[in-house]
């Protein structure tokens, strides 16, 4: 059901407890501006801890390794740019502990592994950001790059490179 202008597009859901619930979907255009202040506030630590500290930091890593419908691709596509700014200023050892804890890095792997929906290129891309990130870790610590030797991230990045 549609409620309000076309430029604030409502939807009503019902929830799992059967209530009514009212969310936005977001324009293409109030996405990037979204994206942008939080890319730009990630540029410390302070928001990097929080969104671990709140349980959501976890949710950017499966974004950027799910399947998604061609309209959300800017949505895994903005994810990847929150968590590159993030690697690059606002990993500290808190964050780092989190993404370990949470075994983030094996989600990643298994989720590029097991979605036979995803193009060779789209994986590529996936590896592409995820390297990046493991990269601009190591300076902080060698953790996560000891969870994607362990969760077989370098077995799978060979296979996918010798298909």
């Amino acid at each position: 059901m549609l409620v309000g202008s076309a430029s604030q597009r409502r939807h009503l859901l019902l929830t799992s407890r059967g209530q009514l619930s009212e969310y936005s979907l977001l324009s293409t255009s109030e996405l990037y501006v979204q994206m942008a202040i939080l890319v730009k506030l990630c540029c410390y630590v302070s928001p990097a801890e929080e969104l671990a500290q709140k349980d959501d930091l976890q949710l950017l890593f499966s974004a950027i390794t799910s399947w998604c419908p061609p309209y959300n691709l800017p949505w895994r596509k903005s994810a990847g740019e929150v968590l590159m700014t993030i690697s690059r200023h606002g990993l500290s050892l808190n964050v780092v502990k989190y993404i370990h804890e949470k075994e983030c890095l094996a989600t990643c792997v298994q989720n590029m592994q097991q979605s036979n929906d995803l193009s060779p290129l789209e994986i590529v891309e996936m590896f592409a950001g995820l390297s990046c990130f493991l990269k601009d870790s190591s300076d902080v610590s060698q953790t996560l790059l000891d969870d994607f030797r362990i969760c077989q991230g370098y077995v799978f990045l060979s296979d996918l490179l010798l298909r």
